[in-house]
């Protein structure tokens, strides 16, 4: 397996013999947006999104199926 990292020791790259890439992608404030995996007509992407502070709010799979999740007052993740 060949890791390669970012400046901030985040992984954009991992490269296993036998299996697809898999390339990360990540906003300006480190959090993870994309993951890559595969290459051309197999490549399978997911897409993250974040609220006003900073939460998971949505997930976007591959085949488009969106995911949204909500919290309580305390932060905590309630709804999926």
């Amino acid at each position: 397996t060949v890791t390669t990292f970012d400046g901030q020791g985040r992984p954009l790259t991992v490269s296993t013999s036998g299996l697809a890439p898999v390339t990360y992608s990540y906003d300006a404030r480190g959090r993870l947006t994309t993951t890559v995996e595969g290459e051309g007509a197999s490549q399978r992407t997911t897409v993250l999104s974040y609220d006003a502070l900073g939460r998971l709010s949505s997930r976007t799979d591959a085949l488009g199926a969106v995911t949204t999740y909500g919290y309580d007052a305390a932060g905590r993740r309630i709804a999926e």
